[in-house]
């Protein structure tokens, strides 16, 4: 039966604000979870989204963003809480520091009971650990939830670490949530900073998701595919000086599952193991976050 979404992303809506250095800051549709749908819906994938958002001027105006860049939104909560914000400060790399304003909000008030089965119907499901970092409100059993669903559905599940050391209580608390979250994974993808800061290498995550391939992103280095019991694929983006590095990893695990989803490629297909896969899929990812860091704003 074939599934109404190629991709599904879960968690992460909300709105970056950027200093610009001027005592005024410029909005930007941002988190994790619409950078990437935002990315796959320009590449012509079929795409939705599940996050919750608030009852009021942010979400409204979260919501007819995403649905002009073609993202489906029929799976977008509206909760009472207030919608969150991050600001955001770059350096002159373009590197940013993230200042986050999630507690109490509408993203974080997402629960359980929100959580639907056609929510998780698609061929791929992307999450991030951001969903994971606060369980006051109920976020990390919504992210079970739809973790439950999407397992129903036999989604291929793509997760981005994504590590936020100022989010969580302790690096323990992460790796639990690691321990749980990663196995029965087909692609998790880290930057180096991901790793360090979680304090885990490449063999951590395949002990613990022995099946899963492995991105591993080093920005201007380029990236690495680890998939199969020893196979291994590295390529380098074209070089480019970054405005703002905000959203790059987002945008090259967009380009990659678009990738995969055109090849119809997944665990078990023969090409899963093919180095041609992998080689295609990381060149296509970097063309992408190339595109993402040309400008302001993560998407």
């Amino acid at each position: 039966m074939k599934v109404p979404y190629d991709v599904i992303t879960f968690g992460e809506v909300l709105w970056d604000l950027f200093d610009d250095g001027e005592d005024t800051y410029r909005r930007f549709v941002g988190g994790g979870s619409s950078n990437v749908a935002v990315a796959l819906a320009r590449e012509g994938r079929r795409v939705a989204v599940v996050a919750g958002v608030g009852r009021d001027r942010f979400g409204d105006e979260l919501i007819r963003r995403l649905d002009e860049f073609g993202v489906d939104t029929q799976f977008m909560v509206r909760l009472a809480e207030r919608t969150a914000l991050t600001f955001i400060a770059r350096n002159a790399n373009g590197e940013p520091h993230f200042t986050n304003y999630r507690q109490a909000s509408a993203n974080l008030a997402l629960a359980a009971r929100h959580i639907t089965s056609s929510m998780a119907r698609a061929r791929w499901v992307h999450l991030g650990t951001c969903s994971l970092i606060a369980n006051s409100n109920g976020m990390v059993e919504a992210t079970r939830a739809f973790e439950t669903h999407a397992a129903r559905h036999r989604a291929y599940k793509s997760i981005d670490l994504n590590a936020r050391p100022n989010l969580w209580a302790n690096q323990n608390a992460a790796l639990d949530e690691l321990e749980r979250l990663l196995p029965g994974c087909a692609l998790i993808k880290a930057s180096l900073g991901d790793l360090v800061a979680f304090g885990i290498g490449i063999g951590d995550l395949k002990d613990i998701a022995p099946d899963a391939v492995v991105l591993v992103t080093r920005g201007a280095e380029g990236a690495t595919a680890y998939f199969g019991s020893s196979g291994r694929v590295s390529i380098a983006p074209t070089p480019t000086t970054p405005v703002d590095a905000t959203g790059a990893g987002d945008a090259f695990i967009a380009g990659v599952l678009a990738h995969l989803v055109e090849k119809e490629a997944g665990p078990g297909s023969a090409a899963w193991g093919d180095p041609n896969l992998w080689t295609d899929a990381l060149s296509r990812g970097h063309s992408l976050g190339v595109i993402a860091v040309s400008k302001l704003g993560g998407t």
